[in-house]
């Protein structure tokens, strides 16, 4: 997500810290002020990672602000008009909530990213590889790994608490996004949209997770086991 020439540029660039670094077109490549100011902002997050994870302070865990953060910011981001900025913000808005009933239906936390990270893998390895759901044994061994790996990450040990909660709203709104269209794809049969939607879900999955591929993924009895680094 920090190659420019990534697809994804706009979104690394709309979760630089400090914010409010946003390109609104996707065709519309940053200026090197915007590429430089971002990779000062990187610097600048690595710095306090660090300084989090050698503290043993880094949770990945978050409270709540009151309100949504990442679907304003998509929003912002894609939309070529307002109308299309309001249409947009209210079904990302939409997959956010759904994405926490859903969590909530399930027992789960509504607040960790983690959890939210082992949801989507979940999901995506049923959309991609007509996988059964994770059990709660194999699920529950997922969040813990996701869990390890997230303290020791220096870009996110060095996201502040409005931060964690912008990327579990992206980690639902890409759940959100890939369960709808992949539902309506097996209901219509249409197997050029289900086909794009597993491209999607491979994407989604990739980019939040430093391009780790699903097939990397193993699943036992009782565990689903990342790829050793």
């Amino acid at each position: 997500a920090q190659n420019y020439t990534s697809p994804y540029f706009n979104i690394a660039i709309a979760n630089a810290t400090p914010p409010g670094i946003v390109v609104r077109r996707r065709v519309v490549p940053p200026t090197r002020e915007q590429q430089l100011a971002y990779q000062r902002a990187v610097q600048a997050q690595r710095e306090r990672g660090r300084l989090m994870i050698k503290s043993g302070r880094v949770e990945t865990t978050f409270q709540p602000t009151g309100g949504t953060i990442a679907p304003g910011v998509w929003a912002e981001v894609y939309a070529q008009d307002g109308n299309m900025k309001q249409e947009l913000e209210r079904t990302y808005n939409e997959y956010v909530e759904r994405y926490e009933t859903n969590a909530r239906k399930l027992r789960m936390s509504t607040n960790d990213v983690a959890v939210a990270l082992g949801n989507l893998i979940s999901t995506a390895r049923v959309i991609c590889n007509d996988a059964e759901p994770l059990n709660e044994e194999q699920f529950a061994s997922l969040v813990t790994q996701l869990r390890a790996r997230l303290v020791k990450n220096e870009l996110f040990a060095g996201r502040d608490n409005a931060e964690k909660q912008r990327v579990h709203e992206e980690i639902a709104m890409g759940w959100g996004d890939i369960g709808r269209y992949y539902f309506e794809a097996r209901q219509a049969g249409d197997l050029k949209l289900l086909a794009g939607v597993r491209q999607s879900a491979r994407r989604i999955v990739g980019y939040h997770l430093n391009e780790m591929s699903l097939d990397n993924i193993q699943v036992t009895q009782s565990e689903a086991r990342l790829p050793v680094r």
